[in-house]
């Protein structure tokens, strides 16, 4: 019994000690979660206007247009065809002007005049052609050959226009009638291609420098014969190959300063009337016109004004002209 006692205390005692070598657990705190913040998304009305506004403001410049440059060679089988000129190859050229759109239908009569040249030009600078209103073996080339040759603003479609409310008409009062001048009509007359004029016993005949299709050239006074078998001259051509000559066109009025005179042509009622210096002289019918735009005379007018003597070879088609200054002639008068 007593052993049973002691037995049992042993083991409660032995039971106790193991209990407090046993070290109490320590307690894991829990951790505390952290409070979710949800961010709040900005309101965009446009994704692109961030991107937009960030990206340089970009300023694009149309390139000027320039004219082509011409790339056909040119075909010297051409002649020049220029202002002044009459006939079938004066025709072929406004005919093609029309059929590219650069002339008006209508116009193709044969006679290179100032509308004529206007064309002429416009189609030489749509094309990259120097512009000096000469149709030279280059602007013939482009003329007839190029295929790819630019066309005129005449086959270009016009935009209509909106059609407005018209307004009331009120009546004008009458005006009087004004007769219009009558209308200068040149006596017939051909030129003489190739014809020249030797003038005060010159060594060479008498030429101007010219541009043709950009390139200079020395270009004689072009020289006609009337119906009549008279010899006309471009007053314009011979101011310019002789020194000290000048002559300007004015309405009406045509002034020349030569040899020491001064010329005066005035038109009136379709008569022309002159007045060299101070003095008065008579013309006959034609001695002075106006064809398309360019002043000339006979070379009997010559004679009339300015004391000129004159030789006309027709065989040679050589006009000989001899004209002294003024103060000259009037000693050896």
């Amino acid at each position: 019994m007593d052993f049973l006692k002691s037995l049992m205390l042993y083991m409660s005692l032995t039971f106790a000690a193991s209990v407090q070598a046993v070290p109490t657990p320590e307690v894991t705190p829990v951790p505390t979660p952290a409070p979710i913040v949800a961010e709040t998304a900005v309101p965009v009305d446009d994704p692109m206007a961030a991107v937009t506004a960030a990206l340089p403001t970009m300023q694009i410049t149309a390139e000027p247009t320039v004219a082509p440059e011409p790339t056909i060679t040119p075909n010297t089988r051409y002649f020049n065809v220029k202002q002044g000129q009459r006939g079938d190859s004066v025709k072929k050229l406004q005919k093609r002007l029309i059929e590219l759109g650069y002339l008006e239908k209508g116009n193709a009569d044969g006679v290179f005049g100032n509308q004529t040249r206007r064309a002429l030009v416009a189609f030489q600078q749509a094309n990259g052609l120097g512009a000096d209103g000469i149709a030279g073996d280059a602007t013939q080339t482009h003329l007839y050959e190029n295929p790819d040759v630019i066309t005129g603003p005449l086959l270009a479609t016009p935009t209509p226009e909106p059609t407005a409310t018209p307004e009331p008409t009120i009546a004008a009062p009458a005006e009087e009638t004004v007769t219009p001048e009558p209308t200068e009509v040149p006596l017939a007359r051909q030129q003489l291609v190739g014809a020249s004029i030797v003038y005060n016993d010159g060594a060479a005949p008498l030429s101007a420098l010219s541009q043709e299709d950009g390139v200079t050239v020395a270009r004689q006074p072009r020289v006609y014969q009337l119906e009549d078998g008279r010899i006309q001259l471009s007053l314009t051509d011979l101011a310019d190959a002789i020194d000290g000559w000048s002559v300007t066109v004015d309405g009406n009025l045509i002034s020349l300063t030569a040899s020491g005179y001064v010329v005066t042509m005035m038109r009136i009622s379709g008569q022309y009337s002159c007045m060299v210096d101070s003095t008065s002289i008579s013309l006959a019918e034609g001695d002075v016109s106006m064809a398309e735009g360019d002043p000339c005379v006979t070379a009997d007018f010559l004679r009339k004004a300015l004391a000129a003597e004159f030789i006309w070879d027709a065989e040679e088609t050589t006009l000989i002209l001899r004209i002294l200054p003024k103060e000259q002639a009037q000693t050896n008068g």
